[in-house]
């Protein structure tokens, strides 16, 4: 049985949830840029919407570039630091713990995508990570670069892919 690092544990109890709180920790395997499986338990990342896997988006230079693929590999990359930790409340209609996640180092996964342009800040939801979408905004970071048609628009638009 492999244990979790001192660092995760000790955050996990840190951060111990409300009686109505679901905490998950462990190893991240990423699904694309807002959602991954601990075990057999899928996380949504919670106030986030990173770009769908098929879809592409516009760059500064008018060319496109993957940004669903992008939005996961960075995913990949920071649960690949380590175990992560999560606190959600809900599961949404398809059994996904809607969460927040830390990555190994204590930083917040889904501030992470917003903050470097990979995924807006789902303000239909909550407006928790308006700021870090407001800075990528201003950086021209991601999906900022150029005028993006939001993951919630293009999934409306091709609802097959």
């Amino acid at each position: 049985m492999r244990l979790l690092p001192a660092a995760v544990l000790v955050f996990a109890l840190a951060a111990a949830p409300a009686a109505a709180d679901e905490f998950i920790a462990g190893v991240g395997v990423a699904a694309d840029g807002d959602s991954f499986r601990i075990g057999d338990q899928i996380v949504r990342l919670y106030a986030v919407d990173a770009p769908e896997l098929a879809q592409t988006c516009p760059t500064a230079a008018g060319r496109t570039w993957r940004c669903g693929e992008e939005a996961r590999q960075r995913l990949k990359e920071l649960l690949a630091l380590g175990p992560v930790a999560c606190v959600g409340e809900e599961f949404d209609q398809f059994g996904r713990l809607i969460a927040e996640c830390d990555d190994y180092d204590g930083n917040s996964i889904n501030a992470t995508l917003v903050l470097e342009g990979l995924a807006w800040a789902f303000t239909r939801y909550d407006d928790l990570f308006a700021p870090e979408e407001k800075e990528a905004r201003a950086e021209r970071l991601g999906i900022w670069q150029a005028p993006t048609l939001p993951a919630w628009q293009w999934r409306v638009e091709n609802p097959r892919l």
